[in-house]
């Protein structure tokens, strides 16, 4: 918003930005209108950290390819209730999508 705001005016005249939300009162809104891009940033760093998204933390991304087609296993016959838990040491294979 702030970037649209800048680009807004041409030269030496100002522009206007109209924002239409149904938050006015939203916290990230006021500090975009009054340009506090500190307590935006330290608020906003504060809750990445919280919830441990980057760059508070490290993320990444995992990919897996094979040259063959590798079949998948087969489903079970009849879902298990909602109460089973998996043992423990059972093993996940992958399967198809219902």
């Amino acid at each position: 918003m702030t970037q649209v705001s800048g680009r807004a005016g041409r030269r030496d005249r100002r522009g206007t930005v109209v924002i239409q939300t149904t938050h006015p009162d939203d916290p990230l809104l006021q500090w975009v209108r009054t340009f506090d891009y500190v307590s935006m940033a330290t608020a906003l760093l504060a809750e990445r950290r919280r919830f441990i998204y980057p760059p508070t933390a490290d993320s990444s991304q995992s990919s897996f390819a094979t040259a063959t087609r590798i079949p998948f296993a087969t489903p079970p016959r009849r879902m298990p209730s909602a109460s089973a838990r998996p043992s423990p040491t059972a093993s996940l294979v992958p399967t198809p999508h219902p």
